[in-house]
């Protein structure tokens, strides 16, 4: 049966009763959460060091008691598991330092995992490698560093083959390397000191996983300390290095952008590319929103596997409308809520898991997909589309604006935002030395932010134009496209040439154009070079007005976009 009394699972006067491991004596399945990102290849991500026998072996720190296995908190909320006597505070192994995911983070580095113990034990993980998922190009959204990975659901009892202290290090080695036979070296580990005396304060400034308030700002300070005693980021490879490596022959790609529940164009446009035959297919965001059909034009993207990007109208389905409330009027709130209502979970839970942006070396090129520039979950209104579009047209240089994307000036703002103080020290440092603070900052006060700073919460956990670790600009990428503006614009920065594409049944122009829904075709020619193509397709527009004259909608902004 189905969970039916939340008020009582939630409750947490509420006794847990029974054992956690009993509801995995079926071993079910894990859900394929990553699938539609990596496209079966995740293994080639992983640490092969770590794999034997078509298994991979990985550590994870918790407390005690966790022998009868780890459950993420979506699965203990009731999507896999049915059963009304389920305390998910006892089942789900402290993933709140990373949210409601629906995954189980590991980890091959040895103080990673005594960091997670806090004082307790270290457990020697044993998971098949398609269940294992890993940082790589197109799962950046979880925000992993390399030696981290993400199982889904659960890890089963069986799946926990050994547990040590949170200190015998020397022994954990050993069972790897000598029992299980894996070929791995200290180093491969993270350590590189003496395996029978681990650094204890390195340990100590690690342990970010402690529930007494009075813990978590000196625990930061530490980390702080521990982070600038060290190379803690990466040196910023060129991704232009990447370029030839990633070419292919002759390939083609369509994307499209803003179809904002706007189903007739969305149709023709995916009707003119299977014609053309071209199969890799991207969208830019704001799939739904102000039109009548947002949970039909979902159903219809997911039809015909089109990777798709968040912009602000599903970062508002992620966690809410609070921090674009500087821009929402009463009348668009309600439209929210309608909208959300109108969705079915399935959608809602796909939706969740696009990414905020595409790295996509192509054409002997490499080029960021972003719904736009300035990540709009932070930075909606003082770099916004109006302005861009509005100084634009005025003459202006406008593209400096996206200078501010992942820059010191940005992350010390949005650091006063959440009320912390970025040190002398570490402003010294990389923006990416900045944002791991940060980001450690956010994991420890994550109980404290209000839901207006969400968004800066997700961007600091999970930002833009990122690569093997390392934060980017935009002038790190030879082309940026993005939407979220609503008009064809052709603007460059430096030597990146910037497209915004215009919406897909909207922003025209011209009266030839109302009937024209417009997307766009990446090809590489004869020589190897980077094709732009426009494409505009006829639609039923006529249909398409009869839906929104007739759809009971709070927000009337459509007929403005589209029928004026």
């Amino acid at each position: 049966m189905k969970i039916t009394n939340k008020e009582k699972l939630f409750n947490p006067n509420y006794t847990y009763v029974g054992d956690p491991s009993v509801f995995l004596k079926n071993k079910p399945s894990r859900s394929k959460h990553l699938e539609r990102y990596v496209d079966g290849e995740n293994v080639k991500f992983l640490n092969k060091r770590f794999i034997k026998d078509g298994y991979m072996y990985l550590l994870r720190g918790a407390k005690n008691g966790q022998e009868t296995g780890f459950y993420s908190q979506l699965y203990s909320e009731g999507k896999t598991i049915e059963s009304e006597k389920l305390d998910p505070k006892k089942v789900a192994s402290a993933q709140r330092i990373i949210g409601n995911t629906p995954f189980i983070s590991a980890t091959t580095d040895i103080y990673v995992a005594a960091g997670f113990a806090n004082n307790n034990r270290i457990y020697v993980l044993k998971i098949p490698v398609e269940d294992v998922y890993s940082f790589c190009e197109d799962n950046t959204f979880l925000s992993l560093e390399e030696s981290e990975y993400v199982i889904p659901d659960f890890i089963s009892q069986e799946e926990i083959v050994r547990s040590f202290r949170y200190d015998k290090f020397k022994g954990i080695y050993h069972y790897l390397a000598n029992e299980v036979g894996l070929d791995i070296t200290p180093e491969d580990l993270g350590e590189y000191e003496n395996l029978n005396q681990p650094n204890m304060n390195k340990i100590k400034s690690l342990q970010m996983f402690n529930s007494k308030d009075n813990f978590l700002d000196p625990a930061l300070k530490e980390v702080q300390k521990y982070l600038l005693s060290m190379k803690i980021s990466k040196e910023k490879v060129k991704i232009t290095d990447l370029r030839q490596e990633n070419a292919c022959n002759r390939r083609k790609i369509a994307m499209f952008t803003d179809a904002h529940g706007l189903l007739e164009p969305v149709q023709a446009i995916l009707d003119d590319i299977k014609q053309r035959g071209i199969t890799e297919v991207y969208s830019l965001g704001d799939n739904i929103g102000l039109g009548p059909n947002s949970g039909e034009v979902l159903d219809l993207l997911e039809e015909n596997n089109v990777k798709s990007i968040k912009g602000n109208y599903e970062d508002m389905l992620d966690f809410g409308v609070e921090p674009f409330c500087s821009y929402l009027s009463d009348e668009k709130h309600k439209h929210f809520v309608w909208l959300k209502n109108t969705l079915t979970q399935h959608q809602i839970d796909n939706v969740k898991l696009y990414p905020h942006f595409i790295n996509l070396p192509f054409a002997g090129k490499n080029i960021a997909l972003v719904h736009f520039a300035n990540d709009v979950r932070c930075d909606f209104t003082a770099h916004s589309s109006w302005s861009y579009k509005m100084m634009l047209e005025g003459g202006m240089n406008v593209s400096e604006q996206f200078k501010y994307t992942n820059s010191k000036e940005q992350l010390i703002e949005l650091a006063a935002a959440l009320k912390y103080d970025i040190s002398e020290e570490l402003l010294r440092r990389s923006s990416s030395d900045i944002l791991k603070v940060l980001r450690i900052y956010v994991r420890l006060h994550q109980s404290m932010f209000k839901d207006y700073q969400k968004g800066i919460v997700s961007y600091i956990d999970d930002p833009l134009f990122t690569h093997d670790g390392a934060l980017y600009s935009i002038d790190d990428y030879d082309a940026i496209f993005q939407g979220h503006v609503h008009f064809d614009i052709k603007d460059h920065f430096k030597n990146t040439d910037i497209y915004t594409l215009r919406a897909a049944g909207m922003g025209y122009q011209s009266e030839r154009e109302k009937d024209q829904a417009s997307y766009v075709i990446l090809e590489e020619d004869e020589e190897n070079k980077l094709v732009v193509k426009k494409v505009e397709v006829p639609f039923d527009r006529e249909k398409m007005c009869y839906a929104i004259n007739h759809a009971e909608v709070p927000s009337q902004d459509i007929k403005k976009y589209t029928l004026s």
